[in-house]
């Protein structure tokens, strides 16, 4: 092992709660998602013609087939109205986070949790 093998440390190395939630596809993505898979192409080379995981397009198709939506989309279906239903079971919209901000208070410009 090099000298600096320990200095970095992985993301899976960090406690769950300490982790971002995850953003969310963009709707341009999305539509390429199902546009690409509708036609036949594999998840894997989905996710890597977008960059995304493999897991990410798993999650759209997933959340795409609870919504009841097929490709091709209804002319209707404008970038709101697709987020609207991939995105109906969240509890909020983005930039949610998991756990309540702690109660600071603002003591000689620095941030002070009490």
């Amino acid at each position: 092992m090099g000298k600096h093998a320990g200095q970095f440390k992985s993301l899976f190395d960090q406690p769950k709660e300490r982790m971002m939630p995850a953003e969310r596809v963009k709707m341009r993505h999305a539509r390429e998602i199902f546009r690409l898979k509708y036609s036949g192409v594999a998840t894997r080379d989905i996710a890597r013609r977008l960059g995304f995981a493999p897991s990410t397009v798993r999650e759209m198709l997933k959340r795409g087939e609870a919504a009841g939506i097929a490709w091709p989309f209804p002319p209707e279906m404008n970038d709101e109205a697709l987020e609207t239903a991939l995105y109906a079971n969240r509890r909020s919209k983005r930039g949610y986070r998991r756990h309540e901000e702690p109660d600071w208070l603002i003591k000689g410009g620095e941030k002070v949790y009490h």
